[in-house]
């Protein structure tokens, strides 16, 4: 070895050793970035969890078995008809039918304070019976009153059928109709009555026979002329009688 060239040599690979070092530390710091980048930029893993619905239940519908009557409702009962305030409009061309049933429904103890009106309209044949709310069960009860069906009873209808500043202080408007005309009017119904028959006597009927064939007249038989013959004398002979 030559003098002088060994500190030359050892300085040349202290600055290897160093490079390497740095190229080492700086591969590893590469790493690392890269490592952290490559962790920020994965997709983060999510769990699913799986949840099986459970199945809906559904209830069956009630059966009613045959026959049986649904559940009825129960409707409160009916005033008295001195607390029920009626309006009776006439509905028809019958002059004073309102004024009638009035004094029907008024005999009936219902409270008819009101005067009766006439509706605009003149065409209603079948009377209708309109009620307030809540008084449904007392237009029930003044339709059998006036012998008509449920089946014409019915809310009051908006607009109403007669203005409506003649309903205040109104339960029930009944607007009369042709159907209960003549009843108010103390008519009977229009059903003819059945005929009475007279009463029959009292004697037996009699038979009547075959008329009879007349006959020729007969001729009279010549009258016979009694011809007179002497009496006839018997003479007896005397008889003896002998003691």
């Amino acid at each position: 070895m030559t003098p002088g060239t060994q500190p030359r040599e050892e300085g040349s690979l202290d600055r290897s050793a160093r490079n390497q070092t740095v190229k080492g530390g700086a591969l590893i710091v590469i790493a690392v970035i890269v490592g952290v980048l490559f962790l920020h930029s994965a997709p983060t893993a999510t769990t699913v969890s799986s949840v099986t619905p459970a199945p809906a239940t559904t209830k069956a519908p009630k059966t009613t078995a045959p026959g049986a009557a649904a559940p009825a409702t129960t409707a409160p009962p009916a005033r008295p008809a001195s607390q029920v305030h009626l309006l009776v409009a006439n509905g028809t061309s019958v002059n004073g039918l309102g004024g009638k049933v009035r004094g029907q429904l008024n005999a009936e103890g219902y409270n008819t304070d009101k005067g009766a009106i006439d509706t605009a309209d003149k065409n209603h044949t079948t009377t209708a019976i309109y009620y307030q709310p809540g008084f449904q069960s007392d237009a029930l009860q003044l339709a059998t009153t006036l012998s008509l069906p449920a089946s014409q009873v019915a809310p009051m209808p908006d607009p109403p059928p007669v203005p409506a500043a003649g309903l205040s202080g109104v339960d029930i408007l009944v607007i009369a109709g042709t159907d209960i005309a003549q009843a108010a009017q103390g008519q009977s119904p229009t059903t003819a009555a059945p005929a009475t028959l007279a009463p029959q006597p009292t004697t037996q009927p009699t038979t009547a026979h075959p008329p009879t064939t007349a006959h020729p007249p007969t001729t009279a038989a010549p009258a016979t002329t009694a011809s007179a013959r002497p009496p006839t004398t018997t003479a007896q002979p005397p008889t003896t009688v002998k003691h």
